[in-house]
């Protein structure tokens, strides 16, 4: 379940979309000002924001600077009934994660809020392996890593990613399921309740 907060002055594009994230099973919180959205997101964690192009003024870019300027990396998707190439690219250059067309239609927004989701959870995870390798770097003696305290790091996220999966555990790491097998069942990088 994410929390997911909603920028439209448009009473109506905020029932859809709360509608819809709600039976998508997320927490939506629906704001008719960037001013309350921005309350919202110091006040709560928020996974992701839903913000209009342009309304109420300023709007959904005037929103992703302030974030900035605040340095709250709450990611946004802009919708816009302007559905031209030319506000969907301002979107994406302005840092938007991703633009949907309104009429918002429950489909195309259950969609676009998943693959974001998406997005965001595969860059934190990123930033978790990053994490750890610069760890490594740092506790490595030379010029030599610890790759055996790398691998079991790895695929310890990956089991928790993938809830246990060990199928789909290696396909996110980008090995066999039989290497991983092999990784599992040597002393050093056995997991608990593998």
């Amino acid at each position: 379940m994410a929390t997911i907060v909603c920028v439209d002055d448009d009473p109506t594009v905020g029932v859809v979309v709360e509608h819809t994230l709600s039976k998508l099973g997320h927490r939506p919180l629906v704001h008719r000002s960037i001013e309350d959205a921005l309350q919202a997101v110091v006040r709560t964690p928020v996974d992701l924001i839903i913000a209009d192009y342009g309304r109420p003024t300023p709007g959904g870019i005037e929103l992703i600077k302030k974030l900035e300027q605040r340095g709250l990396g709450v990611p946004v998707i802009i919708m816009t009934g302007q559905s031209s190439v030319e506000s969907a690219v301002v979107s994406i250059e302005s840092g938007a994660i991703d633009y949907v067309a309104k009429p918002i239609r429950p489909e195309t927004l259950g969609i676009t809020v998943t693959r974001a989701l998406e997005i965001i959870r595969l860059r934190r995870e990123n930033e978790e392996f990053r994490a750890d390798l610069d760890r490594l770097e740092s506790t490595a003696d030379g010029s030599v890593f610890n790759l055996d305290e790398l691998e079991r790091s790895a695929i310890g996220r990956a089991l928790t990613a993938t809830g246990g999966n060990r199928t789909k555990a290696a396909k996110l790491l980008g090995i066999s399921e039989r290497t991983l097998r092999n990784k599992l069942n040597t002393p050093k990088l056995a997991t608990p309740g593998s």
